[in-house]
Formats: C-alpha cells, sequence, structure tokens
C-alpha cells in the first residue's frame, strides 16, 4: 500500500495543521495553541537542531500574534537598549527571542531584559539548544532568575512519531513509500531530528541519481549500506 500525507493548502508553510503533535513537543504546543501559561512571564524551548523550534515560535506568531525580537537589540548602548525596550514591549503582549546561545548578551542586559517582562506582565519565549542549566551565569540574581525559567523541552521521537515526520518529509518532496519500507525505516533509523532529515535528503538524492521511482526496502537498505 502506497502511504501519502494530506495537509493543509495554506499558502503560509507555518501551519498549525500541518504540524505534527507527539509527545515529544505536546507540552509546547498546547502552550502556544491555547491561553494557558504556568504562572511565569519567561519560557525557554529546548530543542536540538531541525526539532520545530521556528515552526512552532511561527505558530504562535500567526495565531497569537506573538513578535519576533531581533537580537540586534543587545548590541545596543544601555541607555537605547532600555528605549528600544519601551517601545516595543506592551503589556499583556507575546514575544519570541530565538537562539539564545548564539546572541551570548552580556549578562546585565539579559537580567534587564527578562525582568521587564516581568514588569510589564508581557510572555517571553526564548528558543535554544541548550536547557536553563547549561547557561553558565557570574550575576547571582541572573542566575536566580534564569535557572527559574520554565524549560519545554523537545525530545527525541518515538518510532510512531519517525513514522509521521518522515511521511511528511517524502509527501512534502512528493515521493511516495508502502508501508513495509517506512515501517522498516522507523525501526532502524534513530529518533533525532539531524538524522531522520539527512536520511530524507540522502534518500531523495539516490532515487534522483538512480532515477528509481519507487521507494523500496532495498533502496534503504543501499542507502545505509546494509547487506
Amino acid at each position: 500500500m502506497q502511504l501519502s500525507f494530506t495537509f493543509s493548502n495554506s499558502i503560509d508553510v507555518y501551519d498549525a495543521r500541518n504540524f505534527i503533535v507527539h509527545d515529544g513537543n505536546r507540552d509546547i504546543f498546547d502552550f502556544i495553541t491555547s491561553t494557558y501559561f504556568i504562572n511565569n512571564n519567561v519560557y525557554l524551548l529546548t530543542g536540538p537542531s531541525k526539532s520545530g523550534k521556528t515552526y512552532i515560535c511561527n505558530i504562535w506568531n500567526k495565531f497569537k500574534g506573538a513578535t519576533f525580537i531581533n537580537s540586534n537589540i543587545f548590541d545596543l548602548c544601555i541607555d537605547n537598549f532600555i528605549k528600544e525596550l519601551n517601545k516595543l514591549i506592551l503589556p499583556e503582549k507575546k514575544y519570541i527571542l530565538e537562539d539564545l546561545e548564539k546572541i551570548n548578551p552580556k549578562e546585565e542586559y539579559l537580567l534587564y531584559f527578562l525582568n521587564f517582562f516581568a514588569e510589564k506582565n508581557a510572555l517571553l519565549l526564548i528558543t535554544s539548544n541548550k536547557y536553563v542549566k547549561e547557561f553558565e551565569f557570574f550575576l547571582p540574581d541572573l542566575k536566580s532568575r534564569f535557572y527559574n525559567i520554565f524549560n519545554f523541552v523537545l525530545r527525541d521521537l518515538n518510532d510512531d512519531s519517525k513514522g509521521q515526520i518522515i511521511l511528511k518529509l517524502l509527501t512534502d518532496k512528493q515521493l511516495n513509500i508502502d508501508s513495509d519500507t517506512l515501517n522498516f525505516i522507523t525501526r532502524k533509523i534513530s529518533g533525532s531530528y539531524d538524522v531522520i532529515f539527512d536520511f530524507v535528503d540522502n534518500l531523495e538524492r539516490f532515487l534522483q541519481l538512480n532515477k528509481i521511482k519507487r521507494i523500496g526496502i532495498k533502496n534503504v537498505r543501499d542507502i545505509m549500506n546494509e547487506k
């Protein structure tokens, strides 16, 4: 049986209906698509590369009006930094700061930034490849503030979730796969997002180079160098 996925025809690529919800991302998906929050103003979303952090942020932007904050704000002098925050951050609004580990802001700036959201009663979602406790700070106040942030974690995929992700990626590339081959792949491949994305890209290239139209277990074994 050939498998395919039916997704929304919306022009917007970041459509919540196209997002695959599984045990490893259900908490953050419920957070961005509902009105519930955990009595915090600041949240950290941790996940490996390609785990869906940007997709999740864009869903929150589209459906809840969350605003992306340009990281260049941390390059300003402190006076201009504070002025920009006062212009940008409005009470009870939602905001997103992506890739905190790449920004590496000054600790004084980050502490002021986090406290500002509490003062304004605004919500901030920060994304990172690091967990809360993996960030190292010298300022005691920043340690206390940051280490108490609620940390959503995107976890590796189980077999069912792997199958859904692989099927979606193949469908996006207009490739079909039968259920036996899909099950074979999900048993053999790890739950890492990077591994899954790389495998699907390699599979697509293999099919194109060899002018193969049908994905089968033999093709998969060839890619995995498995006899």
